[in-house]
């Protein structure tokens, strides 16, 4: 048997709790409707039935093996089960602290990779499937990794063998989206998460990087739709050069430039030019200042190399060699003994400014002039419009960017610098908007050359989005993936507590966790692929998380009273019912709400289902009036 994972299909299809301590006990999970699959914990025996072909198979997209839900409310267990799935080794360790020594602890996923009877299983506790005695390291023996067949006549797994690390290091099979909890914008730090590789004997883990600019300016200037929910045309990324002062007074300034820069000749420069010059001076005073001081004798002997520069015909010149003597200095001082070319990195970025057209370009300056001296207060910004086409010199230097604030720790200094944020305030919806389609895109562009398939796992991407956004959300995202120009196949699994992106997904896809008794009950949908909303938020499971009690309990009355309309219908009650409706904020549960109501009458009474849908209508021309007049205030 070759124990190399296969690149062309790999798929989750099976996760068994036995015991993690968090939230799950003796639980199980399917993900699949290829194959019937069933874990026998007595007898330590796994059990897997081929199905016929299923009709569920690329129902979404050619290029989507399957998306399912995990839906729950909050504190059922939703970010456990993907944090057990989806965080690399060195994390998983930390977030769960499993007993090895108590053999009832363990847990185990099956996923199907290659040939159909070929099958790959990680896990904790070997001993749940009978395989201690396949791996002889104690360590692995707690978690593990196998690589095996099946064979489907006699339900015994065989030809098993470990799984070596170097087997995967070279193909994120699962990409997780832990950071985009943070909604914080394009970040200019991140401690926690950065750009690695797992490299363990598991199949490697890549974590969806907050909302990258490339991925945001690629997908805002394609017109993807799902970007134009955000209502704003003037939406923009701007780059500002932070200019803080590392110096105490002008004539530091004047020392390290061993010459006085005259204002005159400083606002001759082109304004590209000045760009350069403020971007090269912020980065001398930086390094000088956190770096070069530092170390007394580099510090001396730069300062000495700077005095006997010889005069130079421009400024310009003068503050690229500046610069690159500066980054010297950083290099060496690194200990690295040898030229990065930070300096180079610098120059390149300017270039791709250079390269871009003037109308990216903000410039202003004030002139501050006392007794003693005139100082330049100035901004050095670009301005991006997201609704503008798609230009390659910007992308370009957004990738420039990228790459700097990326980088080695050698580029620290670089993060500094700028100062990246969107020109307008925009809501925690349309932040989180941004960042999950823009992550989404991340992960469906960063497979390996040899790779066919992943598994991208998003817990609740939904998170602060409007419901229409929610119950738009598959259908943008099978676009998005359809618009991607790869062979790769995909395989989604997604948590929501929210029921409006239920009804794009079949129920033998969505999987409900629930709480009965402090047990978390796991089931398959009852109701789903183009049930109406209706249908779906009658069942209250879907109710606790979303409003307080008191309005959970007045939407179950009105639920209630809907369901129990018949031709005794009294008019006062249908009429006190539709007021009640009225009275809900959000519009999209508002008319969900109503049009059952109105459905319900016109069984009976079509006049009065008329009368009423009359009322609302009214009712509504007249909110939009007042909003309209409100603008034109």
């Amino acid at each position: 048997m070759n124990n190399k994972i296969m690149y062309d299909s790999f798929e989750l299809l099976y996760v068994y709790i036995k015991k993690i301590d968090r939230c799950f006990e003796d639980t199980y999970f399917s993900f699949t409707n290829d194959y019937d699959i069933e874990y026998d914990y007595d007898n330590k025996r796994l059990k897997i039935v081929k199905k016929d072909a299923s009709v569920l198979t690329n129902f979404l997209s050619n290029k989507i093996k399957s998306i399912n839900l995990i839906v729950g409310k909050n504190g059922c267990g939703k970010t456990t089960l993907f944090d057990l799935l989806g965080l690399m080794l060195d994390d998983r360790y930390d977030v769960f602290n499993l007993d090895y020594k108590d053999e009832r602890s363990g847990w185990f996923a099956l996923y199907k990779c290659g040939s159909t009877n070929e099958f790959y299983v990680e896990g904790f506790n070997c001993k749940l499937l009978f395989l201690e005695n396949y791996i002889g390291n104690e360590e692995i023996k707690q978690m593990y990794s196998i690589h095996f067949t099946y064979d489907f006549i006699t339900n015994n797994i065989k030809e098993i063998s470990f799984s070596g690390s170097y087997e995967h290091h070279d193909c994120p099979f699962v990409f997780y989206n832990q950071e985009i909890r943070n909604s914080s914008l394009f970040p200019q730090t991140n401690p926690k998460i950065i750009d690695r590789d797992d490299y363990s004997y598991l199949i490697n883990r890549k974590y969806i990087k907050n909302g990258k600019l490339t991925h945001l300016y690629y997908l805002a200037t394609n017109n993807y739709d799902f970007f134009k929910k955000i209502e704003n045309e003037s939406l923009a990324i701007v780059i500002r050069i932070k200019n803080e002062s590392y110096y105490e007074d002008e004539g530091n300034f004047d020392l390290l430039f061993n010459s006085k820069v005259n204002n005159d000749e400083y606002l001759k420069l082109e304004i590209k030019d000045r760009y350069r010059y403020n971007l090269l001076k912020t980065e001398i005073y930086d390094i000088y200042h956190n770096v070069i001081k530092k170390n007394k004798e580099k510090h001396d002997k730069y300062l000495m190399e700077l005095k006997n520069l010889e005069q130079f015909d421009t400024i310009i010149n003068k503050i690229n060699l500046i610069c690159k003597i500066t980054c010297k200095y950083l290099d060496t001082i690194n200990g690295l003994g040898v030229s990065f070319g930070y300096y180079e990195f610098l120059d390149e970025i300017c270039n791709k400014i250079n390269q871009l057209t003037d109308k990216y370009i903000n410039y202003s300056y004030l002139i501050e002039k006392s007794n003693i001296f005139s100082k330049i207060n100035e901004v050095c910004e670009i301005k991006i419009n997201l609704n503008d086409q798609f230009d390659q010199n910007v992308f370009n230097l957004l990738e420039l960017y990228e790459m700097g604030n990326n980088g080695p720790s050698l580029l620290g200094d670089f993060k500094k610098v700028f100062k990246v944020h969107l020109n307008n305030n925009i809501s925690e919806g349309e932040l989180q908007l941004i960042n999950t389609y823009s992550g989404i895109y991340y992960a469906l562009t960063n497979g390996y050359k040899n790779q066919k398939s992943a598994i991208i796992l998003l817990d609740e991407p939904d998170k602060s989005f409007h419901p229409m956004w929610i119950s738009s959300f598959i259908d943008n995202l099978v676009k998005l993936v359809e618009s991607i120009d790869n062979d790769m196949k995909y395989q989604f699994i997604i948590s929501t507590h929210s029921p409006f992106m239920l009804s794009d997904i079949p129920k033998d896809c969505i999987t409900c966790i629930d709480i009965v008794d402090h047990q978390r009950i796991v089931s398959k949908a009852k109701k789903s692929f183009a049930s109406n909303y209706y249908d779906i938020i009658k069942d209250t499971f879907f109710l606790e998380d979303s409003v307080g009690m008191f309005a959970k309990r007045k939407i179950n009355e009105m639920i209630e009273v809907i369901n129990n309309i018949d031709n005794n219908i009294n008019e006062e009650n249908i009429k006190r019912i539709n007021d009640m409706i009225s009275v809900i904020d959000d519009d999209y549960l508002k008319n969900i709400l109503h049009s059952e109501l109105n459905k319900k009458i016109s069984n009976f009474n079509q006049k009065m289902a008329l009368e009423l849908e009359q009322e609302n209508l009214i009712k509504r021309i007249n909110e939009i009036s007042m909003k309209l007049g409100e603008l034109n205030d």
